[in-house]
């Protein structure tokens, strides 16, 4: 027995020698760069468009079976000219070799470097990516359905480590608009992921846009999940930093974040829910919570929440409290002001004629006492504005904020119903 065992041992050790010595020198053995022809043929196939692998094709299969793919471009449409419709610098995949064995897909981080990508539409509408989607289309009538044996042999449990993607960009072209936006230094970072599973991710790129003019850089960080057979989404303490100038840019420059602690979307239920939002801009700070469901309809997304912003001069016009405070113009508040103002330049007129009978400055001893109809509008204008506040009867105390921001969103559904 403990002969059979030690054979049986040595002849696991001479096969596990002999997989790694494959797996060592299979890689000088082969030449990968053989296969280019081989690919470009098939994506012809597949899609209609020349690929061109312009780097070497460098392979590994112990402990990873992996690719990497220098630098390589898929052909335009035809009419759009000579760029790329997509083009990569490297490309390195690898996949652990064990876990296949036991029908595990362990892939490692995927890096992609130098991604670049032309999106186009031309004068007549046509964009340069419908003959790839017309030609996959007609490769999957003309072929035959997938077999449901090709499952049967049980699911395959895949994981990936995560995705790099670094110094990319997209640009995109409308002739009919005569438009163009470019997605530039694009980077992203996603960790380990797999369906139902939290995703860390972390992203940033700069934009620059044409007619209208836009400029500017946003980076984005959170932590995601998507529930693929659930069909049920979130993404959790997020941040949205944006920074952009431009001529349809409000006050033509913005600053602006946005923060939220948990958001999810339930699509198999028409359910959202947004807890914990801030967002700041213009110097506004805005805080929200809200959730609903059949959200195709807006009345049924209730949210809450409060504005917190810097003092402007406009708000010396505003109404102070009530339903709609800091939103419409106080009557009393403009009569008054209007009152003064017409007090103030008709006493200022009457100063200056004053000055004038005299000769000079020098001269006037005294400015002319105001005159009994002045006093006597100038206290309307108060009396008025201290009526227009004074309480109700009841005594009811002004609305709380709480209070405010109730009756604000009762109006808005009794406008919409109504509408």
């Amino acid at each position: 027995m403990k002969k059979a065992l030690k054979i049986t041992g040595i002849v696991v050790g001479v096969l596990v020698l002999l997989v790694i010595v494959l797996a060592v020198t299979l890689p000088f053995l082969i030449n990968p760069n053989r296969f280019k022809d081989d690919i470009a043929r098939a994506v012809k196939e597949k899609t209609g468009r020349e690929l061109v692998i312009q780097g070497d094709i460098k392979l590994s299969i112990f402990p990873w079976l992996g690719v990497q793919i220098g630098p390589a471009e898929l052909s335009n449409a035809k009419g759009f000219g000579a760029v790329p419709f997509a083009a990569i610098n490297e490309t390195d995949v690898h996949v652990a070799f064990w876990p296949l064995l036991h029908k595990r897909v362990e892939v490692g981080e995927v890096k992609l470097d130098g991604l670049s990508l032309d999106l186009e539409h031309d004068a007549e509408g046509r964009s340069n990516w419908q003959d790839i989607s017309e030609h996959m289309a007609r490769n999957a009538a003309a072929g035959k359905p997938a077999s449901a044996e090709a499952g049967s042999g049980g699911a395959v449990d895949l994981s990936v480590a995560g995705v790099s993607v670094t110094d990319s960009q997209v640009r995109w072209t409308d002739a009919q608009k005569h438009q163009q936006y470019t997605v530039s230094d694009f980077t992203l970072k996603l960790g380990a992921f797999s369906s139902g599973k939290p995703l860390s991710l972390e992203a940033g790129f700069d934009f620059t846009g044409t007619n209208p003019a836009l400029q500017g850089h946003a980076d984005f960080k959170g932590t995601a999940t998507a529930d693929l057979e659930g069909r049920i989404y979130s993404a959790d303490d997020a941040t949205l930093e944006l920074q952009a100038k431009g001529d349809k840019v409000p006050g033509g420059q913005v600053d602006a974040s946005l923060h939220w602690q948990h958001a999810v979307a339930n699509l198999a239920q028409g359910s959202v829910a947004l807890n914990g939002l801030e967002a700041d801009a213009y110097g506004l700070k805005l805080q929200m919570e809200a959730q609903g469901k059949d959200v195709t309809k807006a009345q049924n997304v209730a949210a809450s929440g409060g504005l917190d912003f810097q003092p402007r001069l406009a708000q010396i016009f505003l109404v102070e409290e009530g339903t709609f405070a800091d939103e419409v113009v106080d009557i009393s508040k403009f009569q008054q002001f209007v009152v003064t103002i017409l007090i103030v330049v008709a006493y200022t007129a009457t100063a200056v004629q004053w000055i004038s009978n005299h000769g000079t400055a020098q001269s006037v001893t005294s400015l002319p006492t105001i005159s009994t109809a002045l006093l006597t509008l100038f206290g309307i204008s108060h009396g008025a504005y201290v009526v227009g506040k004074a309480p109700t009867s009841a005594g009811d105390p002004p609305l709380s904020i709480q209070t405010r921001n109730r009756d604000r969103e009762d109006f808005l559904v009794q406008k919409r119903s109504a509408g």
